[in-house]
């Protein structure tokens, strides 16, 4: 015969499961995504910077006169 669960120690089941969810939620969910995101944000950095580099929006044009002074 089994004894049933005190309020506490069903408090306690309840916690650990949520804990364990939420742990199994960060690592294999959360934490790609954002790891996609970091990614991707520091690639925006780069091209953005390149792109200042060359001139702005009119890169190819700045480039372009370069080539021409250069010659």
């Amino acid at each position: 015969m089994k004894r049933k669960l005190t309020k506490t120690e069903k408090f306690l089941i309840i916690t650990v499961i949520l804990v364990a969810a939420l742990y199994f939620y960060v690592n294999k969910f959360y934490d790609p995504a954002m790891t996609k995101l970091n990614n991707s944000r520091q690639s925006a950095v780069a091209l953005q910077s390149e792109i200042n580099q060359l001139g702005g929006y009119g890169g190819e044009m700045m480039l372009e006169k370069k080539s021409q002074q250069s010659s």
